[in-house]
């Protein structure tokens, strides 16, 4: 677990969610100045600087989609790889199309990023990291509760 930037030296492309998405993306995925003002945003959550709750809403088309249920958590769990984090959007469906991205993204990198999904454990609705970490993908309507 990362306790602060500061471990992160010479690895800059880690400092952010943003950046490890051109990093990971090799160029693909391109940032914009709103979307470097929420990653942060989610740096400052994920610190504790900000309560431990980021709610996200932009117009669509804006990218705060990839950034949010792609980028972000694929930050949070390389930095924090024993922490429960949950991918919430409208349908369930959605948000395990998304799970299955960070997954597939995860098994491509597996020599730049420090966290792996069990292979024991990769249902799309909930998949669990190698340090006993979880990802949750659920819908409006879908159970949270005790997890």
């Amino acid at each position: 677990m990362i306790s602060s930037l500061d471990e992160l030296a010479g690895q800059e492309w880690r400092f952010t969610p943003a950046n490890m998405g051109a990093h990971l993306s090799q160029g693909e995925w391109v940032s914009a100045p709103h979307l470097e003002l929420l990653s942060t945003k989610w740096v400052e959550t994920a610190f504790g600087v900000n309560r431990r709750r980021l709610a996200i809403s932009t117009p669509p088309r804006h990218g705060k989609t990839e950034h949010g249920l792609h980028w972000a958590p694929l930050w949070c769990l390389d930095l924090f790889p024993k922490r429960s984090f949950a991918m919430v959007m409208f349908g369930a469906e959605v948000a395990q199309q998304w799970s299955r991205k960070l997954r597939d993204t995860v098994d491509m990198n597996p020599a730049d990023l420090r966290v792996q999904i069990r292979k024991d454990s990769r249902r799309m609705s909930h998949m669990q990291t190698t340090k006993q970490g979880n990802i949750y993908a659920l819908g409006v309507g879908g159970q949270l509760t005790s997890r």
